[in-house]
């Protein structure tokens, strides 16, 4: 947003600053957005494996409460 708001602005070393800064953010964003992403999927194929091939989501109690 603050790419958008800004890029037609005076070039001051603040407004570069501010460009480094809010790529950086983006990118970190989506680097953790992907791998998030990545980390669920793994976990889920997983679980289906480890089940013998069941619903990798089940209503089973799985809290051992009981």
């Amino acid at each position: 947003m603050w790419l958008y708001d800004n890029w037609k602005s005076s070039r001051t070393l603040q407004w570069k600053f501010g460009v480094v800064w809010s790529v950086f953010i983006l990118l970190l964003g989506s680097f953790l957005m992907i791998g998030g992403t990545y980390g669920s999927v793994v976990g889920i194929v997983d679980s289906f494996a480890e089940s013998g091939g069941s619903s990798p989501w089940s209503c089973a109690d799985n809290s051992n409460s009981t």
